[in-house]
């Protein structure tokens, strides 16, 4: 039997130098990455929630919420992220992977159920609300892909913008094939991420 399992990595870290620790504030009463992991787990499809954090002792404080919480964790390099999802990918024998970022606390489970109702049902490699074309709300990212598509990109990618932003060299691939969800209409300009200490009073 094929192994359908999406392991949702989120991308993490407490190091941010626009706005240290923004991960681990709290929205009204809830702590951002608790409230980002109660909203990924109604995702209805049979998943595996993990955060992909850097290994260093700038980000202890991350690690240490994590283990007390025991939810999933994987560590890797800081810099070199697109690495860091690859070897997590090996460790856990991820063959279809969701990329979220952590500082997305409001994603939307629908939408997020529909990008892989899209995949599991495709033949697409990577599929996504962002490239080519982004119509969601800035905060609403997601992209999926296989690990086929990760492993040529960790081969081939050089640049250090590629190995920082993951999925950017999976997007230039013309031999992979892509679907891109598009929204009736064109929000791309509202903002409800977490940069900066005024995105933290307006979510």
């Amino acid at each position: 039997m094929v192994d359908k399992t999406i392991f949702i990595f989120i991308q993490a870290r407490v190091s941010s130098k626009r706005f240290p620790n923004k991960i681990l504030k709290k929205i009204g009463s809830k702590i951002v990455l608790d409230l980002l992991f109660q909203r990924l787990n109604k995702i209805r499809f049979k998943k595996k929630i993990v955060f992909l954090i850097p290994k260093n002792l700038k980000n202890k404080k991350l690690k240490k919420f994590l283990l007390k919480r025991k939810l999933y964790y994987f560590e890797g390099s800081e810099k070199n992220v697109l690495n860091r999802f690859f070897l997590a990918a090996k460790f856990f024998n991820a063959k279809h992977i969701m990329r979220i970022t952590a500082d997305c606390p409001l994603v939307d489970f629908k939408l997020l159920n529909s990008l892989i109702k899209k995949y599991l049902t495709s033949n697409f490699d990577y599929v996504s609300n962002v490239y080519p074309k982004r119509s969601f709300p800035d905060g609403l990212d997601a992209e999926i892909f296989n690990y086929k598509s990760l492993l040529y990109a960790v081969k081939k990618a050089k640049s250090s913008y590629d190995k920082e932003h993951v999925t950017t060299y999976i997007q230039r691939v013309k031999k992979l094939k892509y679907f891109n969800l598009t929204n009736k209409i064109d929000f791309k300009k509202i903002r409800i991420t977490l940069d900066y200490k005024k995105d933290l009073k307006n979510l």
